[in-house]
């Protein structure tokens, strides 16, 4: 089992890693609705720049160079530095080591999945109003919820089928469960959100798919590591060090995070002359 989750981990990294370097995608053509809105057009009238295979080296690096984009994604990894140990192994160690039912889980699943999509309908404002706000607020709230996860919950069930099956157990997973669900889609809503915003629209196909290719190595980084470590130490210790180092680097960010709601659209842009832009200075 840990070398086929090894061997998925690095393929997936490899596939990330080639749609950024080698896929490219060409952004349709503008409709005539579109033209006519000058808000739709993100460069004065001029046409797109076309991305080539040679430029997307160029575009990742002005990507990883920028500032804000450096100190958006850190936050993220730090963040998920602590929910790594309950999203990778937390479900592994309750039905495999605590024999938890794997059809009760199942069961949960069916319930919480529409409650929490119909909750967070709801909460698309999150993204609009106070994101980057919204966003520390969500992650102080994780990274407790995780630990609550490992360090309560795991720690404390029942290995007994009869005391499993008590209603408060039950209660107690179903709930949590719901919390992470609702968690789940909250910081998705929150995250694209805030990348699609910021998305350069001169090249918004190549854009979005680093930003979320990126976003997707926040979490496979830690495969790398995760089921070597918790082999050797258990689940419990590695939660208590990652859930301190979290929450001490979160508050350390806040501020730098919260700084970014200052910073323009534009400021996460690509650079002209990555594009082969010329300024207008020139």
């Amino acid at each position: 089992m840990q070398g086929f989750l090894t061997f998925y981990c690095y393929y997936l990294l490899a596939v990330t890693l080639y749609v950024v370097f080698f896929i490219t995608e060409k952004p349709a053509q503008n409709t005539t609705d579109e033209v006519q809105n000058s808000e739709q057009e993100p460069n004065n009238g001029e046409p797109e720049p076309e991305v080539t295979i040679g430029m997307t080296v160029g575009i990742f690096k002005d990507i990883l160079m920028n500032k804000n984009t450096r100190i958006f994604y850190f936050f993220v990894f730090v963040y998920r530095f602590a929910l790594s140990v309950q999203a990778y192994i937390g479900k592994v160690y309750l039905t495999d080591d605590l024999g938890y039912d794997k059809t009760v889980l199942s069961q949960m699943r069916v319930i919480c999945t529409p409650i929490s999509i119909m909750l967070c309908s709801r909460f698309g404002y999150l993204a609009k109003q106070e994101p980057f706000e919204n966003m520390f607020r969500m992650a102080v709230f994780y990274v407790i919820m995780c630990s609550y996860y490992v360090l309560v919950l795991l720690y404390t069930m029942p290995t007994s089928k009869e005391e499993q099956e008590s209603t408060f157990v039950y209660c107690h997973m179903l709930v949590v469960s719901l919390i992470f669900d609702v968690l789940g889609e909250i910081e998705s809503t929150i995250v694209y959100g805030i990348l699609f915003k910021r998305t350069d629209k001169r090249c918004s196909a190549i854009h979005v798919t680093i930003f979320a290719s990126l976003l997707n190595m926040t979490y496979f980084m830690h495969k790398l590591y995760i089921y070597y470590l918790v082999e050797y130490v258990s689940i419990f210790l590695p939660q208590i060090v990652f859930s301190t180092i979290a929450a001490v680097l979160i508050m350390r960010q806040r501020e730098s995070l919260l700084s970014l709601k200052d910073v323009e659209p534009s400021g996460w842009h690509i650079s002209n002359h990555v594009l082969g832009i010329k300024n207008k200075a020139e």
